[in-house]
């Protein structure tokens, strides 16, 4: 688990790297000059200034300068995308998906004479004011509720292997980026 998260992380704090080099090329498009802005809001807020200038910071100091020594803000960036960000847009992705699956078969359920009468008709013949009366259904509707798209995730999850950070992206970043990167979050794993 610590070198697929350590790849995780990689691979989320190259695409942090690589979206803070295309702002200031964005900002110059429109007109505004991003080395001059990040000047005036160096005072102000660094943070904000890197950003602005792109980059992430000084790597004069480097020989190579697609090291996998990332700044203290792409790591803190890319670990929010990885534990919060994706997370949250799955959630959100899985509701639309489920609501509208729930939606559309339950008007398929009413507009089909057939599939009304000898299927749906049972939910409607409860009458409760609690969460009872919206699971009560047949038992072939509950088999059909069941293979929705909320069910399809675990399933690809569990037939798919895991990709191997060795082959689908770049060598993973030294030990110490990944050291620091673990420990920030209060968990300090051995390599």
């Amino acid at each position: 688990m610590v070198g697929d998260e350590a790849c995780q992380i990689y691979r989320a704090a190259n695409t942090v790297r690589n979206a803070r080099n295309i702002i200031p090329t964005i900002l110059n498009t429109m007109g505004i000059n991003a080395k001059q802005l990040s000047h005036v809001t160096q005072g102000t807020s660094t943070t904000l200034a890197s950003i602005i200038g792109g980059g992430g910071g000084d790597f004069s100091h480097i020989p190579n300068s697609q090291t996998q020594d990332f700044t203290p803000l792409e790591l803190n960036l890319a670990k929010t995308s990885i534990n919060v960000l994706k997370p949250a847009l799955h959630y959100l992705l899985a509701l639309v998906v489920v609501d509208t699956w729930i939606y559309f078969t339950h008007r398929v359920c009413h507009v089909n004479r057939t599939l009304y009468r000898l299927v749906h008709a049972q939910h409607h013949r409860i009458y409760v004011s609690y969460t009872y009366g919206a699971v009560y259904s047949h038992w072939l509707e509950t088999l059909f509720s069941t293979s929705s798209p909320s069910s399809w995730p675990a399933r690809s999850q569990a037939s798919a292997p895991g990709r191997a950070c060795s082959s689908a992206a770049p060598p993973p970043p030294k030990p110490s980026a990944i050291t620091e990167a673990m420990s920030s979050r209060g968990t300090l794993w051995a390599l």
